[in-house]
Order: structure tokens, then sequence, then C-alpha cells
């Protein structure tokens, strides 16, 4: 089946922003999903009427599981890009968005029917290589005890829960530290 429609949560940060522009330039009807109030929509907007493309805009919350029913209706896949990052967030903060906001996009995705979600994770769950170690999908998790990678070590259980216990078609992807032309995390 090809994919014809999308929705991408945090999808004005700054990798759920290039995920946007792909899906956009492949042809996916892409749905973005954002808080009441996210400062990024407005540049991000103008940037897509730039390129010349159109994004149907779902004001929600991760953290607020009624408020993903309607950003699913219709979609053929959810890719879940937002994630709390920075270190100054309390560690509630991280738990609440990083793993509540991931069972509830899972929960939705699952009921909703959806083909496939894509879960963004990252490659620090799996620690720091020492030497000359090479990680992949299999190693085993690591925590850190810091609120970002505990946090998605914690979301990515969530995951293979919900593709274990309820059959939800899902992929977990660990990318390794993301950075570049706009990004204000690493090069601010």
């Amino acid at each position: 089946m090809a994919l014809q429609s999308a929705l991408v949560t945090g999808g004005t940060g700054f990798v759920g922003r290039a995920l946007v522009f792909e899906l956009a330039r492949r042809g996916v009807a892409v749905r973005v999903l954002a808080v009441d109030g996210d400062p990024l929509r407005a540049p991000l907007a103008e940037e897509l009427g730039r390129a010349d493309i159109e994004v149907e805009w779902v004001v929600g919350d991760v953290t607020d599981r009624a408020s993903l029913e309607p950003a699913v209706d219709g979609v053929d896949a959810v890719f879940h890009v937002a994630a709390v990052v920075s270190g100054s967030a309390p560690w509630e903060r991280f738990h609440a968005v990083n793993v509540g906001g991931t069972e509830n996009v899972c929960a939705v995705a699952g009921a909703a029917a959806v083909a496939r979600t894509v879960v963004v994770s990252t490659s620090d769950v799996f620690g720091l290589p020492s030497g000359a170690e090479v990680f992949d999908e299999t190693s085993p998790y690591r925590p850190w005890g810091e609120p970002y990678p505990d946090t998605k070590i914690e979301a990515a259980e969530v995951v293979r829960r919900a593709r274990d216990r309820d059959g939800l078609d899902a992929s977990l992807v660990y990318p390794g530290w993301v950075y570049g032309p706009g990004d204000r995390s690493l090069l601010p």
C-alpha cells in the first residue's frame, strides 16, 4: 500500500519539520499536530507556503489522548516525533511527553487501525559506546540516569508492548545526534 496520508507529531520541531517537507514532497497528504500557541508553527507555515506545500494543521497535544483522536482519523500512518529533548525541563515533563505521549499515540493509532506507526527514539537508549563497540536495534537499552535517554527507553518499551500485546504495526527509529541547518539545540 502506498502511503497517501500521514500525521506527524512534533512536526514543528527540527526533525519533524524535515519529515513534513519530505512527506509532502513525496505527495503524501500531511497533517501536523501542534500544541495551541506553538511558537514554531508560524515560521514553519511561512516556510511551507514559500515552498508551495500545503499541510493540514491540527491543534492537539500528545499528553492529551482525546486531542489525538481527531488527528489520527483517516490517516494511513503516524510518525511520532514529538519529544522533550532539552535538559532544562523537569523530569515530570520529560515523562509526560516522552512516555505518556508515546502511550497515547500508540493507543489512539491502534484504536483507529492506522496502518503504520513510526516512533522516533534515539540511539542514546543504547548508552555510550566504548572502544569499537557497535550498536544495532537488538542491543540492550542502558539507562543513563538522565531524563531524555531514560524516558526514551521507557517509551521504546511502550512501543514494544503495543506491538506484542496489541498488534500495533509499529517501528522504532534510533537516530544518532541529529543536527544541521536550522537546528537550535546543538547549534544555537
